[in-house]
């Protein structure tokens, strides 16, 4: 507000001004050739100055050098109040430019008239600076100044300094070996080079130097084959032949049997290969005009570790499970038939793993004799776990002496009368944990071929030659942080199991 007042008054008072210069003005006898006319500066000027000292406006630094008429080396009020004295009558010469390469030393005598320099006509006059950009030395920073594509790859170019307000403008020198896009993507058309400039509205430029290679005739993998565990993953590359470039935004990547290895595409020529199974399969990779190369991938062992627990293990720090390299656990949900039997500890259990960020299961402990009794057991299990969502099969557990000595079929029947019942009323996967001894002789085969996971126990025994089971229980004695006293230890051969249900 006092700006706009200040305002107000200059213009009057430069009206008034401007009236006076003209009834007074100096005459051409007066003028020298080193003094400049009245007319040839006006009201205009001294409102630009004005509001270049409120920083509305900016000045190049020739037209700041012109209007510093107190030559104190600023723009400031007090050289608007020079111009208006100069304008007025009141002197009758502006002060000249110094000269840069002389140096002037003031008189230090008072009864001394202080020396006055006349001005030369400006060589450019300053008009509508509210309009006008911001302009800055021509310096123009891109993130790249030199690149490699292959056909078809794009990248994008972009500036890393400041525009000061101007859109870039990108220009190919050869449209045929690569365009540029107006938001400065780059995409390689054939092979050769090209040069990608980049220019600013104020003159700022700078270039970006296309090397377009040529489409690979042959890649090959960094291995053409592996050994690895379920959950070793390894990371892998494709590499083509000499002079040429694969487009990593086209190239693919895949398995032959996604069962036992799945792949993970990556930046660049890379990829992730992820055992999840036990078992053989091909890894590859293809270009986009079609070259392939491929690795053997032989799945053996597995490095994932899990535990199960029950209301016996007592208190559980699950973040320090975790901390010890457990991220499966799978927690006892009760047993028997009856509600009254549903482990103290699941809820609880279940809410701190998952919060510790463990991937959780559950089993249930039978002691059904008859296929009616399993199914009994297999509605009060499902109450017991109340809908929450499981990341692994839930699991009945049979183990009891007197079910070894069913035959076969009646011990086969009660397993699939439980694990039908859990998959025919809820979306949770089934299975069945047994010792691996049963495995044949107590349970039939046809078990597994129903889709129904299998988890046996075998303490002490190598399961790694086996793909038939999907978790193996290797000891009951084994020290976990967070535990207090033994637990029992796990390993999943089969990451195929471990999925979101709900």
């Amino acid at each position: 507000m006092k700006l706009k007042r200040f305002f107000s008054v200059f213009i009057v008072c430069a009206v008034v001004l401007t009236a006076f210069a003209y009834t007074a003005p100096i005459s051409a006898a007066e003028s020298t050739p080193d003094t400049v006319a009245v007319s040839d500066y006006g009201v205009n000027d001294a409102t630009i100055i004005q509001k270049f000292a409120a920083d509305l406006i900016t000045l190049s630094e020739s037209d700041q050098k012109e209007y510093d008429f107190d030559r104190d080396g600023r723009i400031t009020v007090s050289d608007a109040s020079v111009l208006q004295k100069y304008l007025c009558g009141i002197i009758k010469e502006l002060p000249l430019i110094p000269d840069e390469t002389e140096s002037t030393v003031p008189s230090t005598d008072r009864n001394e008239e202080s020396t006055t320099y006349p001005v030369t006509e400006p060589t450019q006059k300053a008009t509508d600076y509210e309009t006008q950009p911001r302009t800055e030395p021509n310096l123009l920073e891109l993130n790249s100044y030199s690149i490699e594509l292959g056909i078809g790859e794009k990248f994008k170019l972009f500036p890393i300094s400041d525009t000061f307000g101007f859109e870039p403008n990108y220009i190919s020198t050869d449209e045929n070996v690569a365009v540029a896009a107006s938001d400065g993507t780059i995409t390689a058309k054939a092979s050769g080079t090209a040069v990608i400039k980049c220019s600013l509205g104020n003159g700022a430029e700078a270039s970006c130097k296309v090397k377009v290679l040529e489409q690979p005739k042959k890649i090959k993998l960094g291995k053409s084959s592996l050994g690895l565990k379920v959950g070793e993953n390894y990371e892998i590359n494709a590499t083509s032949n000499s002079g040429s470039k694969i487009d990593s935004q086209s190239l693919e990547w895949g398995s032959s049997n996604e069962y036992i290895v799945r792949v993970k595409k990556l930046d660049g020529n890379n990829c992730e290969i992820q055992p999840v199974s036990q078992g053989t399969a091909y890894v590859w990779a293809r270009t986009g005009n079609g070259v392939s190369a491929r690795c053997k991938v032989t799945v053996c062992g597995s490095t994932v570790k899990c535990i199960d627990i029950s209301s016996w293990q007592g208190d559980v720090d699950f973040n320090a499970v975790r901390a010890s390299g457990y991220d499966y656990v799978i927690l006892r949900a009760g047993f028997g038939n009856e509600i009254s039997q549903k482990d103290n500890r699941f809820d609880s259990y279940y809410y701190a793993a998952k919060s510790a960020g463990l991937k959780v299961g559950a089993y249930w402990f039978s002691y059904a004799d008859s296929s009616t009794d399993a199914v009994l057991e297999a509605k009060t299990c499902l109450e017991a776990i109340d809908g929450k969502e499981l990341d692994m099969p839930l699991y009945f557990d049979v183990e009891c002496d007197y079910q070894s000595t069913y035959s076969k079929e009646m011990m086969s029947g009660i397993c699939k009368s439980f694990c039908g019942y859990i998959t025919s009323n809820s979306s949770y996967r089934a299975g069945v944990y047994a010792p691996v001894s049963w495995y044949g002789s107590k349970l039939d085969k046809s078990i597994i071929g129903l889709g129904y996971s299998y988890w046996v126990a075998q303490i002490d025994g190598d399961m790694s030659e086996c793909t038939l089971f999907d978790l193996h229980q290797y000891t009951w004695v084994l020290s976990v942080g967070g535990i207090s006293g033994d637990v029992d230890g796990n390993y999943i051969y089969n990451l195929n199991i471990v999925d979101k249900c709900s």
